[in-house]
């Protein structure tokens, strides 16, 4: 992949996630995984746009910054109580990459300063670092990992917000990723290791009440092997294992509750190219979580997931997509049991990516996802539309519209809601 393209993707990535206070640490592949025929219209590269950078010897520094003014319909994601307003959001980012014959090295850092025009009370300042590389051993054999650290908000949608708190909650992660591949011959072997840990703020509610975030601060630890087999070049039936520990600081939470758990998932599946425009990966298989305390559902189900790409015409590009995971929540604050700590979560998702003109790109996407919460008979489901026009100026400059739809829907009172983001921005980079 061009470094420009490493530089894009990180982009793509801090830029769906500022919302959703979720950052991602990147990993990098092998240069031979980029292919043409698998890449959507926005993967494809745009040398006439893309950003110069400035070469620090065996490295180019590429610095970018965004603006964007929004208006949201409903700040707090509230049911009763909706409150609009305009923020605006300043997004400056720089990366730092290698550029050597083989292996690499890459540092990248963003940051989010949100302010309210109104609800100053949810104000923020995000920002995150990473450093991710690839050593490469032999031809078809490399080692990659990654590092980071994220100071972030939980975003006012979380099962997690508390209605009446007064500011979003805000948390720091740091994360470690380590992955060994060996793909020399029709048969490869994948061995994956991370780690995380998350670290919450307390806060309070507006009628003074404190809310012990940090009962949510752990260590999670993760991994397992993936074995391949090439059906023909390029395409793989693979068969993965994945286990996890979730280590609570606290033994015992501050309503008496053991929250640490493991658990694991087995799948088996395939990547696939039903034609040369349609590609694809699919995967089933089986996940379970046991929690260290008798009074928690533990969690056993059926696990899926996959993705497709169809390249309808050179200038149109369709993605699905399906996932289910199982997710942490506290929700001690919205519940009279005290004894929810989890949710299986199923996602479903389709997105169209149409070159209108070389330097003109729209965007439409529609997703779906369903909660279900173990220890109570709470479900949630959330629809939410996405609409975007991006405006290549030149290499520098670049200028884009944003509208956001979400309803959630609820069989428990009061956390039903329907919002509405619309946004426009300018984005500068060298």
């Amino acid at each position: 992949m061009p470094k420009w393209g490493i530089v894009l993707v990180a982009g793509l990535a801090l830029a769906a996630s500022d919302r959703a206070a979720v950052a991602q640490i990147i990993g990098l592949e092998p240069p031979e995984a980029t292919v043409p025929e698998r890449q959507s219209v926005l993967q494809r590269p745009r040398p006439d746009y893309s950003p110069v950078g400035a070469r620090i010897g065996d490295f180019f520094f590429y610095p970018s910054g965004e603006l964007e003014e929004l208006w949201d319909s409903n700040v707090f994601a509230s049911h009763s109580s909706e409150k609009s307003d305009f923020y605006t959001s300043l997004r400056p980012a720089a990366s730092l990459l290698s550029d050597w014959g083989s292996s690499a090295l890459n540092f990248l850092a963003n940051g989010e300063v949100r302010r309210y025009a109104s609800e100053v009370g949810d104000n923020q300042t995000n920002y995150s670092f990473v450093t991710n590389g690839r050593l490469d051993i032999l031809h078809g054999e490399y080692l990659s990992g990654a590092m980071g650290f994220q100071n972030a908000h939980e975003a006012r949608e979380s099962p997690s917000s508390v209605p009446g708190q007064i500011h979003p909650t805000e948390y720091q992660q740091s994360s470690g990723r380590l992955k060994f591949v060996r793909e020399r011959g029709i048969v490869g072997l994948q061995a994956n290791a991370g780690i995380d840990y998350f670290s919450y703020d307390n806060t309070v509610t507006n009628s003074g009440g404190l809310l012990r975030e940090s009962d949510r601060n752990r260590i999670q630890v993760h991994g397992g092997p993936r074995v391949t087999y090439e059906i023909v070049p390029g395409y793989h039936a693979f068969i993965a294992g994945d286990a996890n520990n979730r280590i609570y600081q606290s033994t015992f939470d501050s309503n008496g509750i053991k929250r640490s758990s493991h658990g694991f998932e087995v799948d088996v599946g395939t990547a696939f190219q039903i034609t040369p425009l349609i590609t694809g990966e699919a995967f089933i298989g089986y996940l379970q979580q046991n929690y260290d305390d008798a009074r928690l559902s533990n969690i056993h189900s059926p696990g899926f997931g996959g993705n497709l790409l169809w390249n309808v015409t050179q200038s149109t590009s369709v993605r699905a997509k399906v996932s289910r995971t199982v997710e942490e929540v506290d929700l001690f604050g919205t519940t009279a049991t005290g004894t929810v700590t989890s949710f299986l979560q199923t996602q479903v998702g389709v997105s169209v990516e149409q070159e209108v003109l070389r330097n003109v790109l729209l965007t439409a996407g529609a997703g779906f996802t369903s909660q279900d919460f173990r220890g109570t008979t709470r479900t949630d489901n959330i629809a939410q539309g996405d609409l975007g026009l991006t405006y290549l100026l030149n290499r520098m400059w670049s200028a884009g519209l944003d509208a956001t739809y979400q309803s959630r829907t609820s069989n428990v009172s009061g956390v039903s809601y329907n919002r509405a983001l619309i946004g426009a921005k300018v984005r500068l980079q060298y």
